[in-house]
């Protein structure tokens, strides 16, 4: 659980890079587009950002608020790819 609490921002990044990344060599070198990527990357950035933000809260943040924002990144991301 530490190490989540520590690395939770650097991985939230790395999705993002990863996510926007493939976006740029799709759009410019294969010419697809793949734009649900780019914001769903983005979304699931800044919904680990928060969470993360939200763990390392003193004092400590009750478990609901931090289910209820996952629940309803995912229910956003469903509404955008659907």
């Amino acid at each position: 659980m530490n190490w989540i609490k520590k690395n939770l921002g650097w991985v939230a990044f790395i999705i993002w890079m990863s996510g926007t990344i493939i976006e740029v060599v799709a759009k410019y070198f294969f010419d697809k587009d793949l734009e649900p990527l780019l914001i769903t990357s983005f979304m699931v950035f800044g919904t680990l950002q928060f969470v993360h933000e939200l763990l390392n809260k003193e004092p400590k943040t009750q478990p609901w608020k931090i289910y209820s924002v996952l629940i309803i990144s995912i229910l956003i991301l469903l509404y955008i790819w659907v």
